[in-house]
């Protein structure tokens, strides 16, 4: 649940929080000022260096609890995507999506651009996954039509603006004729997720290590122009998936390939309940390159 005006502003007076908040204010113009590129990766390893240590102190997580997040249930409205296909996924993190996607999956190669990440997903993955260091900026290492799905959680809101393009001309090219990229990202409407979140009103661009946000619609938009049909949109995490009903939610309401009309509008914005029903709390978006 989003912290109310009074609650933000008691964080604010935590030391921690004022830190993490002054650093991704500083992190996010030096990374929309970069240069694509040897800058720009440079900048991003900076940043990525330092960013996860603050975070921490703000956000603690169980002792042992390296999942950064993960939900399995979000994972499992992409499971026809995953089952018996040979999965890529674009920054695994510790692993923790790929250890799951693993025991439906042929074969998962996890890939990030964190070497320190990558040795705590190796510690304990399973045979069928491998894991290797890839920067999707730079291009993917991989022939053409080599992935049946391409997965990613909480990725695109990270790239620059003008890296995602290419990033997703990427995806389109290693994935066979038919194959789907599986797409968890952040929505607009109940943003912003990154630490401008305590400074900024509900549906506000981020300012933070987000680079942007998205709604269904530019989400559809970014899948057309790299190539991709926008097939489905899944109804976000809600209590109606959670029950199992967002299909006949589907069949009532006015939601498109692009997702639910409701989004961007200023009830959508001010209802977390709206929110939650018509999913723009979090994107969820199944593309499929053409046969």
């Amino acid at each position: 649940m989003r912290a109310s005006e009074e609650q933000r502003r008691v964080q604010l007076e935590r030391p921690e929080v004022r830190d993490l908040v002054h650093f991704e204010l500083e992190a996010h113009v030096r990374l929309m000022k970069s240069k694509a590129g040897a800058e720009r990766r440079a900048v991003v390893t900076d940043v990525y260096t330092v960013w996860p240590v603050l975070a921490r102190r703000v956000f603690p997580s169980p002792e042992g609890d390296d999942s950064y997040g993960f939900q399995p249930e979000v994972l499992a409205r992409f499971q026809p995507w995953i089952t018996g296909a040979r999965v890529l996924e674009l920054g695994c993190g510790t692993g923790t999506a790929a250890r799951a996607m693993a025991k439906h999956a042929d074969h998962v190669v996890a890939t990030d651009v964190s070497n320190a990440m990558l040795d705590r997903a190796r510690r304990d993955a399973p045979a069928n996954v491998e894991l290797l260091s890839a920067d999707a900026t730079e291009g993917l290492p991989f022939a053409d039509a080599s992935f049946d799905t391409v997965y990613w959680n909480d990725v695109a809101e990270h790239l620059h603006p003008d890296d995602l393009p290419g990033v997703l001309r990427e995806i389109r090219r290693v994935l066979r004729p038919g194959g789907a990229v599986c797409t968890l990202t952040c929505h607009i409407d109940d943003g912003p997720h990154d630490a401008s979140f305590f400074l900024l009103p509900r549906g506000t661009p981020p300012m933070g290590v987000h680079l942007q946000e998205f709604s269904y619609r530019g989400w559809a938009e970014h899948l057309d122009a790299a190539g991709l049909e926008p097939m489905r949109s899944t109804v976000g995490p809600s209590i109606l998936n959670r029950l199992g009903l967002d299909g006949a939610y589907r069949r009532f309401a006015r939601v498109t390939r692009s997702g639910p009309l409701v989004e961007g509008s200023s009830m959508s914005r001010r209802s977390g309940l709206v929110r939650s029903l018509g999913g723009t709390r979090v994107i969820q978006s199944v593309g499929i390159r053409p046969r």
